[in-house]
């Protein structure tokens, strides 16, 4: 009967934390290679690595990068338990979980037996940062160039038109100092941000019309200037009843018609673009024949 030779593999145990991968491969090989020595009667059990995973090795496999559990034992289910730590995330918020847990979750661990208290996580430092009324950026409370809402209030839902005040005209005779969101609401003209009452923008200023459709609230003179219709001292844009202007419309035969814009058959030049001068000139065409045209580059 012939005698069954054991061998016995030498494995480093000095790998380095990202050889780790490396060595768990190497320990699969040795496993598919010992398994004559197995199947002698070697005992198996689990053995737990320190990513909390497991497999079922003899004990002399398990010991250059394992704990071995002990004969008999299974990774079914899992014995393997990671020590907790603390883990940061994103918000600077911290929780004492695994390392596992941690990385699954989207945070960063601190590594094991390390406490969130004191906190050991960096804390954010950008907020939200109105620039006026409407627009609002997320930065450093020391990159803010308006007013700082304070660390961690995100932009959106945009929380500026509640945050910045000014002027707010309800007709002719009534001004108030509110924010951009109220004004809206009470559907009156917001004047702009960080205006107030006095002097009072309310007295000499009116709707005016632009081409577009679109209103502003302002004097007479800007008004004309800008090429706006003035609705009056004291009307407000809601009572305006602004709309778009006619213009231009070139039809196919190179004539213009003043029309609105769903009115035009052909291609619409836009708000308040007269037909003089034309602007639907054709450019002019003339047949020939096909020996006329080579006549021409001869």
């Amino acid at each position: 009967m012939t005698a069954r030779h054991r061998t016995t593999y030498a494995v480093r145990t000095d790998f380095t934390h990202g050889s780790r991968s490396m060595l768990l491969a190497l320990l699969v090989l040795l496993v598919s290679v010992s398994g004559l020595a197995n199947a002698a009667g070697d005992p198996t059990g689990a053995c737990c690595f320190d990513d909390c995973s497991c497999m079922v090795l003899t004990e002399d496999e398990c010991s250059p990068a394992g704990v071995y559990q002990g004969d008999g034992t299974l990774c079914d289910p899992n014995p393997c338990t990671c020590p907790p730590g603390s883990c940061c995330f994103e918000d600077g918020s911290c929780q004492e979980i695994d390392q596992i847990t941690c990385m699954e979750s989207g945070g960063e661990y601190q590594g094991d037996d390390t406490f969130c208290d004191p906190n050991p996580c960096r804390q954010p430092e950008d907020g939200a940062c109105c620039i006026g009324s409407e627009e609002c950026r997320v930065v450093s409370e020391s990159s803010c160039m308006g007013i700082f809402l304070g660390i961690g209030v995100p932009c959106d839902p945009n929380p500026c038109p509640a945050v910045i005040t000014g002027a707010c005209c309800l007709g002719s005779a009534q001004c108030l100092v509110t924010f951009r969101a109220e004004c809206d609401g009470m559907l009156g003209d917001w004047m702009g941000d960080f205006l107030d009452c006095e002097p009072d923008p309310c007295e000499s200023t009116g709707a005016c019309c632009f081409a577009d459709g679109s209103c502003l609230r302002i004097t007479e003179g800007n008004c004309i200037s800008a090429g706006g219709l003035f609705a009056g001292d004291g009307v407000t844009c809601g009572d305006a009843f602004c709309f778009e202007f006619p213009g231009a419309c070139c039809l196919e035969d190179g004539t213009c018609r003043i029309e609105f814009e769903g009115f035009c058959d052909g291609v619409y030049q836009g708000p308040a673009v007269p037909c003089e001068p034309n602007p639907c000139d054709v450019v002019p065409s003339q047949q020939s024949s096909w020996g006329e045209i080579k006549a021409t580059y001869r």
